[in-house]
């Protein structure tokens, strides 16, 4: 039987990932993180003999490959995006094929540093398979697949973070828009990485038109070569208000262009 650790496993986004494969699959699932009483306490409320828990700390390459033994896959669903070539260096070291749902430059840089040793041991290793990043490549490519030509295609998410609890994924989510590029693919190139787009989607009933701004995902950048007749695409992201849209967003794409020039920029909650 597959065994997944699922590293954040008790986490907001580890939570739902976990349950999801005890429903949809006949695996066995590790929840694991630094704390050990939450993991259990996690682990007690599923109900299911096939999960079970266990400590982990990210930061220390001796003990998380320790950990990986004896595991198929390495989900990577805690914000530790810090520790990015720590947890891709114990899971080549333990023979654990990875898998990440993370947004983040330096995760990417580690990944591509490690590509040839990931090649040699014939790992897979999977990053930014959330919904953004994650869905927009797959769903051009699948809707290119259907039309006879496609000439432009865009994809928008939207935010809503009411109700969001804060955790340290919340102040990941920050660095990310610090590292923020609002590149598109424009009549046939690629926009500088900081000029940013925006656009009104429609997202239906439930939520209505909203101003959604460009965001550039790595994922996209191969979009042009595999669909040579695309001539204008790119991912756009909305606020759940108009004060978030039209103030917020803007002020936080001119602090990501600013970053270089400031000392640091720190958020609190």
């Amino acid at each position: 039987m597959k065994k997944i650790l699922i590293l954040g496993g008790y986490g907001y986004t580890g939570r739902p990932l976990a349950k999801h494969l005890l429903a949809q699959t006949d695996v066995e699932i590790i929840i694991s993180g630094r704390s050990i009483q939450k993991a259990k306490s996690f682990v007690d409320e599923l109900h299911d003999s096939r999960a079970s828990a266990r400590q982990v700390d990210a930061s220390n390459i001796n003990d998380l490959t320790q950990a990986l033994q004896g595991v198929t896959l390495c989900l990577v669903a805690a914000p530790t995006t810090q520790h990015a070539e720590t947890v891709i260096r114990a899971c080549i070291a333990a023979h654990v094929d990875y898998l990440d749902v993370q947004l983040s430059s330096k995760k990417l840089s580690a990944l591509y540093g490690a590509e040839k040793e990931i090649q040699q041991a014939g790992l897979c290793f999977i990053t930014e398979a959330g919904f953004h990043p994650g869905l927009p490549a797959a769903m051009i490519r699948y809707t290119a697949e259907k039309l006879d030509i496609a000439e432009s295609a865009f994809t928008a998410g939207y935010l809503n973070m009411r109700g969001l609890p804060y955790t340290e994924a919340v102040d990941e989510l920050m660095e990310c828009f610090l590292e923020y590029q609002a590149q598109v693919y424009k009549h046939g190139a690629w926009t500088k990485p900081t000029s940013w787009d925006s656009r009104v989607f429609n997202f239906g009933n439930d939520i209505g038109k909203r101003t959604g701004y460009s965001m550039f995902f790595e994922e996209l950048r191969n979009i042009p070569n595999l669909i040579p007749t695309i001539k204008d695409t790119g991912f756009y992201i909305s606020g759940s208000n108009w004060f978030t849209d039209l103030i917020i967003t803007p002020i936080v794409f001119v602090v990501s262009n600013l970053r270089q020039n400031a000392g640091f920029v720190r958020w609190v909650n």
